[in-house]
């Protein structure tokens, strides 16, 4: 066991790659409060042999001035891995009440920096709080109760700190509006005696509320369309002002002759009806043959004789079986053997 006031700069200034404070190699307070970084290490990190991690929760009071307090003042002491643990709570030394001492708590919550946030804590022993990552109160080493403060600048974002061990300034690099993690550890390392109050201010926000807003680009169940910043605007496939409803597009049924030669509603015929955006598809009349779908095709379907009729299906002509003698006809279909030629011309001698 150690005595001592408290000590500063056991724990480095930043938390670990694995988010966890890192022992000042080789540190010798004066008070000598620590073994070494072997054993320091067993303190936040697993080890089967050494420790045992329970999962709980700190739950803060919200009081008549609106700060949220934890005060262990209330229930006789801070003793929260009772009958948990390795071993159930046993009275080890005389004096002391039925307790499970010789403990750690790594506690972290997050909040959004506005500034004015108030930190306050009164305890013992170890406790080192970090924001976003960089120590900010530093009570090392066993000692009776003492207290610590930060409160957070509303413009540099900087932690005013003031504490029996230290004050003075620390930043953690804060800008407003933004989320940072506070985490809290401590290390409860005597017995008959385990102090623990902390009391926070403006670290809580009202409840925020997810509703649409029009022009975020995000297309919430209220809204039938959202084009984002500087958009609805009615443009041609776009979306109309207050996200209710789409602007003229393609297959909308309506056609916008300005951006449409047709409009279906489907768009997707292959032949005679309205193609993939909006243009009309290939069709008779327009003096290109689909053979798959037509005879013929000169673009005037008159009917007239050698040419093409409506629903492109060829007009009377040589060679369709039928002595047209309006047109000229002598014969059809051409043939050697009777002696009508090419032209259904009957040919001399036959």
């Amino acid at each position: 066991h150690f005595n001592g006031g408290g000590t500063l700069g056991a724990v480095e200034s930043k938390l670990g790659t694995d988010g966890l404070p890192v022992y000042v190699v080789n540190n010798n307070p004066a008070a000598g409060n620590f073994t070494g970084q072997a054993n320091f290490d067993k303190w936040y990190r697993n080890d089967p042999v050494y420790n045992r991690t329970v999962i709980g929760s700190v739950d803060l009071t919200r009081n008549a001035q609106g700060l949220y307090v934890f005060d262990s003042s209330a229930t006789s002491g801070f003793f929260p891995l009772d009958n948990k643990g390795f071993v159930p709570a046993l009275d080890a030394h005389a004096n002391c009440q039925n307790h499970n001492f010789n403990f750690t708590t790594e506690t972290r919550f997050w909040f959004e920096y506005g500034g004015g946030e108030k930190f306050d804590f009164s305890g013992d022993d170890d406790v080192w709080v970090f924001v976003n990552g960089t120590l900010v109160i530093d009570l090392g080493a066993l000692h009776p109760v003492r207290v610590s403060s930060f409160t957070l600048d509303a413009t540099s974002g900087v932690a005013h700190v003031t504490g029996d061990l230290f004050t003075g300034d620390r930043d953690p690099k804060l800008k407003i509006g933004s989320v940072y993690e506070v985490a809290m550890f401590h290390a409860e390392r005597q017995e008959c005696e385990s102090n623990f109050k902390v009391t926070l201010k403006d670290f809580n926000k009202p409840k925020s509320s997810c509703g649409p807003i029009c022009g975020d680009g995000i297309v919430t169940h209220t809204e039938v369309c959202d084009d984002g910043p500087g958009g609805n605007i009615g443009a041609y496939g776009g979306c109309m002002p207050g996200c209710k409803k789409r602007a003229p597009y393609c297959g909308d049924a309506h056609i916008d002759a300005a951006q449409e030669t047709c409009d279906d509603g489907v768009n997707l015929s292959e032949y005679g009806g309205c193609g993939p955006g909006c243009k009309a598809g290939p069709s008779c009349g327009d003096g290109i043959v689909q053979s798959k779908f037509e005879q013929c095709d000169d673009g005037v379907l008159d009917g007239a004789y050698g040419g093409c009729a409506a629903q492109c299906v060829l007009a009377p002509h040589c060679g369709d079986g039928i002595v047209q003698k309006d047109n000229g006809e002598q014969c059809d279909p051409p043939s050697v053997t009777t002696g009508c030629n090419a032209a259904c011309k009957q040919s001399i001698g036959n």
